[in-house]
């Protein structure tokens, strides 16, 4: 939950898998599959200030998952979803590898 500016970044992540540390970033309107072939991970969520993923604003999240069939989904594109661009529904579809 947080004001919703295209592009702004809203977290950054970090996923311990065991055999390695995966980092990156995630802005709005963005949404992200990390395609992993494993079970259980740990993940480190970093919401920026003005962002709040369940612990309060600005608060980290700090789990041990299950992971699902596709893997993990970051989704950043707010709610209402916003569709500002036609582009936008073909990239999220690439980025979830949707219709592989």
């Amino acid at each position: 939950v947080g004001k919703y500016i295209e592009n702004n970044l809203m977290l950054k992540y970090k996923i311990d898998t065991g055999n390695e540390i995966l980092e990156g970033d995630l802005k709005a309107g963005e949404i992200k599959l990390i395609d992993l072939d494993i079970l259980k991970c740990n993940i480190t969520l970093n919401p920026e200030k003005g962002y709040d993923i369940g612990s309060g604003e600005g608060v980290p999240i700090v789990k041990k998952i299950q992971i699902g069939k596709v893997g993990i989904i970051l989704d950043g594109r707010g709610r209402p979803i916003h569709f500002n661009k036609n582009e936008a529904i073909v990239e999220w579809s690439i980025a979830t590898k949707e219709f592989n």
